[in-house]
């Protein structure tokens, strides 16, 4: 009687461990409890022959298996959780420390600091995480993934309040008392003393049960595993088609190593590669816009899709509240000019076709807004290679002819010298150094693009501010865009007039009109989008190889706009659109350097040729 009843006890300590676990997991992503009572069974019989708690991996997959849940996110809420029963043990060791000596007390103690520090290494280190990292190379990418998945959610749960919740207390002390009541009544119904039995279940838990028990027998092993193989043998004939269902669909596309995230991230990223390049960008610091966006950026957003783009903010497709929407994000400098980017919008949206500011947030450090998602909206690149050409430049027509409207409506005269001097200083001058510094570390003197050679000997005149300042002859200002490329125009039917434009990059010193339209030149003359989109310039020897190839659709696009520029403005003034086009790729090459070094060649070798076409008086 009672054995039976150290056996009842014991099974509901173990049915108390599966609910305290199911807390650790997000409401609705919680597995069923009977499938954590196996996988703790699982664990159970593996520990009590084999050492160093091995079974615990072996609980995790099957908790994963079943409930269909990333591995490292299972395997997260098992370390947390002896995490906290490290704790407790080592607690009840201080007080009553006759059934364990100090070594044992120490070595729970250092377990305890071990994963604290650790975690808080990698939440706070950038080495710790980059070492991490470099670790979990040692295996492919899924499993690489999966274990920064499970450092990752470990961190959050350990530095969040799940531990420490009064329900997850409440049911702690619960179980340590089932626990407890468990060996007292085992141990009156043997004889054993009962710190005996405390000590071989509690004092070297990283030794199996059989080497702990020498000096006991099998008693205490067949009563530990009598638990755990009546719920292993219960739960799995209760439950055997489940199990079989979940073993078909291992098989055909295996383990979900990472599915969601920890409890602040749950299921936030539904396209499993977003995460996993969050996660990447986390641990190795190449992206520290998207790490911080994953941490930062979503509230209660729901990520469907990271959208290409070239700045410093992040684009993504969210969902709140069952709404859809296009969010933008960033942190820093790049908060800032967030921030223009959003007042801009609101304060020319009356003027212009613009993206309306539905919400917005920021800390002084981060910002974010967001934008109304339109399933009918795609840019004007897009549309460009899918439309007709006689709709594309329609279109093309109707862009040039509202942004006119709005420059001359929007006129705020003449440039400052000392504006034109910094803007030149600044956005023409730093960059081509920039730039040239970045080319002679690895070109020479004289170099060839595509067969056709070239010098940096060319480069001179932008590094020449009195002849630069001279070349702007048209100082008129504006509230230009800023960044008028076919990626920032959205063409979108469902909304009058249809189109928009989004992403403006407002404050550029010298606010000319010119800006805008050589920026939709950008698009067209090289195709900038196809150059950041595709496969970046190759260099061997002094040979650049760059990929320039221009669609029947842009080269009549191109000649269409050309001729919309010739009824507008005089020779001169095309010649400064072509300067300031220059001037648009020297902005981009330091960006290409810092963000996107395999591309910047790419970009320099682009600024090559139009400074070439301008020297040559060319119109490309």
């Amino acid at each position: 009687m009672m054995l039976a009843l150290a056996l009842a006890l014991l099974l509901v300590a173990h049915f108390i461990r599966a609910a305290r676990q199911a807390n650790l997991f997000a409401a609705d992503e919680r597995p069923r409890t009977i499938h954590l009572m196996v996988g703790l069974s699982i664990a159970y019989v593996i520990n009590a022959v084999l050492p160093f708690r091995l079974g615990e991996a072996a609980r995790g997959l099957y908790v994963a298996m079943r409930a269909n849940l990333g591995v490292g996110r299972v395997l997260a809420t098992i370390l947390a959780e002896r995490l906290s029963d490290l704790v407790a043990v080592f607690a009840a060791l201080l007080i009553i420390s006759g059934i364990a000596d100090l070594s044992v007390i120490a070595i729970l103690g250092g377990g305890i600091v071990a994963i604290v520090a650790g975690s808080w290494a990698i939440r706070m280190s950038k080495a710790a995480r980059r070492l991490l990292w470099l670790v979990a190379s040692l295996f492919n990418d899924r499993i690489r993934i999966a274990i920064a998945d499970l450092a990752w959610s470990t961190v959050r749960l350990v530095a969040s309040t799940r531990l420490i919740r009064p329900r997850y207390l409440a049911l702690t002390a619960a179980m340590w008392a089932a626990y407890l009541a468990a060996y007292a009544t085992f141990a009156r119904a043997t004889g054993y003393p009962l710190d005996e039995v405390i000590a071989t279940m509690v004092d070297s838990p990283l030794r199996s049960l059989l080497d702990r028990s020498r000096e006991m027998g099998s008693a205490i092993i067949v009563f530990t595993s009598l638990a755990a193989l009546l719920i292993l043998v219960l739960g799995l004939a209760a439950d055997w088609r489940g199990v079989e269902r979940s073993v078909a669909r291992v098989r055909r596309i295996g383990l979900p190593l990472v599915a969601s995230a920890d409890p602040a991230l749950r299921n936030a990223f539904v396209n499993r590669g977003d995460y996993g390049a969050m996660l990447r960008a986390h641990f190795t610091d190449s992206d520290p816009v998207v790490a911080t966006f994953g941490m930062h950026g979503l509230g209660d957003a729901i990520v469907h899709r990271i959208l290409p783009g070239g700045s410093d903010a992040i684009t993504a497709v969210v969902e709140v509240e069952q709404r859809f929407g296009i969010r933008k994000f960033a942190n820093g400098a790049a908060a800032a000019k967030l921030v223009e980017q959003a007042e801009w919008l609101d304060r020319h949206a009356a003027r212009l076709p613009l993206a309306e500011v539905a919400a917005r947030s920021g800390d002084g450090t981060r910002f974010r807004y967001d934008m109304p998602y339109h399933a009918s909206a795609r840019d004007l690149y897009e549309v460009a290679h899918t439309a007709p050409p006689a709709t594309c430049l329609a279109l093309l027509e109707t862009v040039v002819e509202g942004v006119a409207t709005h420059h001359a409506a929007s006129s705020t005269g003449s440039c400052a010298p000392e504006d034109l001097v910094r803007y030149v200083d600044e956005k023409i001058v730093a960059n081509a150094r920039q730039a040239l510094d970045f080319a002679r570390l690895q070109l020479p003197e004289t170099y060839r693009i595509n067969g056709e050679s070239f010098s940096l000997a060319e480069w001179a005149p932008l590094l020449n501010r009195d002849a630069l300042i001279a070349r702007f002859a048209a100082r008129e200002t504006a509230a230009i865009h800023g960044d008028l490329t076919f990626e920032n125009i959205i063409i979108c039917p469902d909304r009058a007039p249809g189109w928009y434009l989004i992403d403006p990059n407002p404050e550029n010193r010298f606010n000319s009109p010119l800006i805008d339209w050589a920026k939709l030149m950008q698009s067209l003359h090289l195709g900038y989008e196809t150059i950041n989109r595709g496969a970046p310039a190759r260099l061997q020897g002094d040979e650049i190889t760059l990929m320039l190839s221009q669609s029947n659709v842009y080269a009549e696009l191109l000649a269409r706009y050309r001729a919309l520029l010739a009824q507008r403005f005089e020779a001169a003034t095309l010649r400064e659109i072509q300067l300031h086009e220059i001037v648009n790729y020297l902005r981009l090459i330091p960006y290409k350097i810092r963000n996107q070094p395999g591309r910047a060649l790419s970009f320099f070798a682009c600024a090559s040729l139009l400074l070439r076409r301008f020297d040559e008086g060319a119109d490309g």
